[in-house]
């Protein structure tokens, strides 16, 4: 049993994909019961009709819409409150992972409070991205001790434990944030390779919006690991071999 956080912003072309892979995953990783949030955050074009056409189709197919584009660490502060099971895994609506990944996530769900994925075929995202996120996840792992493939990967999470937590984060962050604040409460943690594939309109995580709100959300993040809550985010990550 799992529940799916879905966030959707102007899909109406990738979101049919991306909500039959993750159905078509389940069905091969033998999961009984999926529970999917849809959040329409702010759509203009005609997301909000596809929604409702799979709710119809779909009794485990939840929605939430924003009329203003929030962005994902609202979404994500939001829904995990109304998730019903206590894995939980983030699936952006832009098909940007594919069937094999999302299946695998779902087979290795239950092996550790968190279940971390990093990409085998980093080549399709570019010179520039990889170099990037290569920086990214080493400063990351500098600063906070954690010895992860990639620290901005697709996760099965507990929600439980997420629920504990004080996320603060807005936008893009949002998942490294929870990642780090998890893994400094001494979570257990399994890492898996698989594969990416391209969302159909690219990626827009290197808008100059995204980058200020990585400044930011890093130095609050450090304060609050560091200094703030240094009792709570003291402890170190245990990693699951099996």
């Amino acid at each position: 049993m799992i529940s799916i956080l879905v966030p959707a912003l102007n899909e109406e072309k990738n979101l049919p994909s991306t909500i039959n892979n993750i159905i078509e995953a389940s069905k091969l990783a033998n999961i009984t019961e999926i529970d999917i949030i849809i959040v329409d955050d702010g759509s203009k074009d005609d997301t909000p009709k596809v929604i409702e056409q799979f709710k119809k189709h779909y009794s485990f197919i939840r929605s939430l819409t924003h009329k203003e584009n929030m962005g994902l660490g609202y979404s994500l502060r939001e829904t995990i409150f109304l998730a019903k099971y206590d894995k939980f895994l983030i699936v952006p609506g832009d098909n940007d992972l594919s069937v094999e990944l999302i299946k695998a996530l779902f087979v290795n769900k239950d092996k550790a409070d968190l279940v971390m994925s990093y990409f085998l075929n980093r080549e399709i995202r570019g010179r520039k991205r990889n170099v990037i996120s290569t920086l990214y996840n080493t400063i990351y792992m500098i600063t906070f001790g954690i010895f992860v493939q990639y620290i901005n990967g697709p996760c099965v999470f507990s929600s439980s434990i997420a629920q504990s937590l004080d996320l603060k984060a807005k936008r893009f962050s949002i998942a490294v944030e929870l990642i780090i604040k998890m893994m400094r409460t001494g979570c257990t943690y399994y890492e898996i390779g698989d594969f990416l594939q391209k969302g159909l309109e690219g990626s827009t995580s290197l808008s100059f919006k995204n980058l200020i709100e990585v400044i930011h959300s890093y130095f609050r993040l450090f304060y609050e690991v560091k200094f703030l809550n240094k009792d709570k985010y003291k402890f170190f990550p245990s990693r699951v071999y099996r």
